[in-house]
């Protein structure tokens, strides 16, 4: 019999949350459970061991496998956790506007609604395409300003026992409410690169990033710092990765390198500053004293590697890497 069943999983599953018996949210996470169910009834018929299952997350799929370790809905179906790049308490990975999004969603769609079966009756109606390329609009200058660039993501749901998530991550870890089970952490160089896909006129985009820079740096992560003006810590942030230097393609790799330690470094915005997966490790390592608690940095340096592209949007493995741009540009 194989030792050991490996589960990889990847998008950070929230969907549509209405907070209502219809439209409860987290849907995407609750068919991972299912998946880990039907891992533990049928495993077995494929020489594999329900009692050793480990769940592995890269990016929103650590976010995933974090999420799972916080839910009661997941314990007892893994055994293990490993949690790549990616945690609950990266600030894309959870929401707290959930319901505003669906009704600002079906407005930008032609449907000005307040009723939320209207609503899902509506968007029902609607090609999925319509939506996809509606969604992006769908986060405001808030969301924006909070580092919160992808809609519908895993949110709070109502206390039933059906909700996956009914307790703010971070809430959750302070307590104590956290599944017992061996945990590795880590963080992935150069991580932000995956936002470069946004980037359809590459100078004009610098351009605007250079003169908006405030709007790159969370606005909890400014305002929860210190006592220091907001003008100071910015101009602190912005030395320490451009020094003097222009937002722009000469300094890409530094705006990477911001893009990485904003999105998948800094924690959830009530942990201030700090590294959001050594916060996540440290706070659930607390939790987890008599278990074995690793913590990864994976580094793999390529020194003409500046862009990573794949055939789907945001999705993207090690062989979608190329050399897209002019090296010299770095």
């Amino acid at each position: 019999m194989i030792k050991q069943c490996l589960i990889s999983l990847y998008p950070c599953a929230g969907f549509l949350c209405l907070n209502d018996t219809d439209v409860s949210g987290n849907n995407g996470l609750k068919d991972q459970v299912l998946a880990l169910k039907w891992v533990q009834q049928n495993i077995a018929q494929f020489a594999g061991d329900p009692g050793n299952v480990t769940i592995f997350g890269e990016s929103a799929g650590g976010a995933c496998v974090h999420y799972h370790m916080l839910s009661h809905m997941s314990k007892g179906l893994f055994h293990r956790a490993i949690a790549q790049s990616g945690s609950a308490l990266n600030p894309w990975a959870f929401t707290k506007s959930s319901r505003d999004q669906a009704f600002r969603l079906g407005e930008l769609l032609g449907c000005a609604t307040d009723n939320a079966r209207e609503l899902v009756s509506f968007l029902r109606s609607v090609p999925a395409s319509s939506i996809i390329k509606a969604q992006d609009d769908v986060i405001g200058p808030k969301e924006t300003h909070l580092s919160l660039f992808f809609p519908f993501v895993p949110s709070l749901e109502n206390d039933t026992p059906q909700a996956f998530l009914s307790e703010s991550p971070m809430n959750l870890i302070k307590d104590g409410l956290i599944y017992e089970v061996p945990f590795i952490s880590g963080i992935t160089t150069h991580e932000g690169i995956i936002h470069m896909n946004r980037m359809k006129n590459r100078e004009s985009f610098l351009q605007k990033v250079n003169s908006l820079f405030q709007k790159l740096v969370p606005a909890d992560l400014v305002e929860n710092s210190c006592p220091a003006s907001e003008g100071e810590i910015l101009y602190k942030i912005r030395q320490f990765y451009f020094k003097d230097r222009d937002v722009s393609e000469r300094t890409l790799l530094q705006y990477i390198d911001l893009l990485t330690d904003t999105q998948y470094g800094m924690g959830d915005c009530d942990v201030s500053v700090g590294d959001g997966a050594v916060v996540c490790l440290r706070r659930t390592a607390r939790q987890l004293l008599e278990r074995r608690v690793r913590f990864e940095a994976f580094n793999v340096s390529q020194p003409h590697l500046n862009f990573m592209e794949s055939t789907v949007n945001f999705v993207a493995l090690t062989i979608d890497l190329i050399h897209k741009y002019n090296s010299s540009a770095l």
